[in-house]
């Protein structure tokens, strides 16, 4: 992707984390991606100066009555992917 396209928008489905540490996707997965893994896939994609930006979905708030994993969610792409150097203005 990187050699064919100009932007890259990147789609994230968070039902591929395990559903113990972070069970509010429609359809849990069991034996998923660890948080930290997910994490560290997506500074690696993110990284591209390509990116255009990310798309967080599959979040079900329904799941999360407590909004504890929706506040976490939320700060997330802001405490974990900062460090990647902004590109989306050059």
């Amino acid at each position: 992707l990187d050699r064919t396209s100009e932007r890259i928008l990147f789609h994230f489905d968070v039902d591929v984390i395990d559903d113990t540490e972070l069970p509010v996707a429609d359809v849990p997965h069991k034996g998923g991606l660890s948080f930290a893994d997910a994490i560290e896939a997506l500074r690696v994609f993110l990284a591209s100066p390509k990116t255009a930006g990310l798309v967080v979905t599959e979040f079900n708030p329904s799941r999360d009555p407590e909004s504890r994993h929706a506040r976490n969610t939320r700060q997330w792409p802001c405490r974990n992917l900062l460090i990647i150097p902004n590109r989306l203005h050059h």
